[in-house]
């Protein structure tokens, strides 16, 4: 399981961390290439530290998810989609500091980074080297993958909008229509929730292997 965690993490972790380096090395050319004003720079860099604090808590509720920990992955939910970015906005809303805000939403994603951190450390204690973790990296890669596509194009969907609103109104119009498809998620987010917790119960009948009582229950 260890072995899954860390190929899991460096899947999720490296492309992002990338994305990262590449915003903090020319900040202000992505700043007026996405967000249309090179004063936008700040807010940019705090965007690319959100999107590395949502990858973390997409190994952290990948990892709880799928070994049962229902309970626990739905309290990291609830902290960092809910609570910490209520309790960020709440005395800062009115400053109009949008760079702060997501700054120190990202912030509270990256508390996401202690329990990765604890398994990377546990999996070091077990020695669990890069030939544990290669032929895992490789397995997770054949079957992600080829689903890149259709997350890259649900994720398209969604920020078409936001990306081409600034260039016929203002970010402030970028955020209202982020706000808007918000609430939209969330039904989507409901609807998804069977998968979430159906799939791991799969895996496990198929990994016994209990095929036949797989497909009484389908």
């Amino acid at each position: 399981r260890l072995a899954y965690v860390v190929a899991g993490a460096i899947f999720v972790l490296t492309p992002n961390l990338i994305l990262l380096a590449v915003a903090l090395v020319t900040p202000r050319f992505w700043a007026e290439l996405l967000l249309t004003d090179a004063g936008h720079a700040p807010v940019l860099v705090a965007t690319m530290v959100l999107i590395v604090g949502m990858a973390s808590f997409t190994v952290v509720l990948a990892r709880y998810r799928g070994t049962g920990g229902i309970g626990r992955a739905n309290l990291w939910q609830l902290w960092v989609i809910a609570l910490g970015p209520a309790l960020v906005a709440a005395p800062l809303a009115r400053s109009g500091r949008v760079d702060l805000i997501v700054l120190l939403t990202g912030a509270v994603a990256l508390t996401t980074a202690i329990p990765v951190v604890r398994w990377m450390m546990r999996a070091a204690a077990e020695r669990i080297g890069w030939a544990d973790v290669r032929p895992r990296l490789q397995e997770l890669m054949r079957y992600g993958v080829p689903r890149v596509p259709g997350g890259l194009a649900f994720g398209g969907l969604m920020a078409i909008g936001p990306f081409m609103a600034p260039y016929v109104g203002s970010l402030r119009d970028a955020g209202f229509l982020v706000a808007g498809q918000s609430i939209l998620r969330m039904v989507e987010g409901a609807t998804s929730a069977f998968s979430l917790v159906a799939l791991p119960k799969v895996a496990a009948l198929r990994a016994r292997p209990q095929h036949d009582s797989l497909r009484a229950r389908v």
